[in-house]
């Protein structure tokens, strides 16, 4: 058996190519990749991007709708996608202000400072998670 990150026609020679999101099988070094809660929903050849209805980075956020802002009414400057929590009822753009409005209607229920612009994001379980730039820095912080 060959150590973890490794394999290849069982001489484990080859260093496994799954970018840390699977395992290389001994034999071949084919990843399988992780797939819970836990780990994130990985797919691909090298485990390198999500499987479909996740959202990166992580991998274990729903992509329950996530929607390019060019193929809805212009809300606000910084507005590039719109996150929807249908369960709640609420979507959210934008983040100088974050919008947070309601999706029935689109009628605004809060607006927010992040200091930044929210580039990705879905609804958890628990919470709404949102992927925000920084205005300042240009560096990527969940919310």
């Amino acid at each position: 058996r060959c150590a973890d990150g490794w394999g290849g026609l069982g001489h484990c020679t080859s260093q496994c190519a799954c970018s840390g999101h699977g395992t290389c099988h001994p034999m071949d070094g084919a990843c399988a990749c992780m797939a819970d809660s836990d780990h994130g929903y990985w797919e691909g050849e090298a485990c390198d991007r999500c499987q479909a209805g996740f959202l990166f980075p992580g991998c274990w956020a729903r992509n329950v709708a996530f929607s390019q802002v060019a193929s809805v009414p212009l809300l606000t400057a910084d507005a590039r996608v719109i996150v929807l929590d249908a369960e709640a009822g609420l979507l959210y753009t934008g983040g100088r202000p974050l919008l947070v409005l309601r999706s029935a209607d689109w009628s605004p229920v809060a607006e927010l400072d992040l200091n930044g612009t929210v580039r990705s994001g879905g609804p958890t379980a628990a919470a709404v998670v949102l992927c925000v730039q920084d205005a300042d820095t240009g560096d990527m912080r969940v919310v």
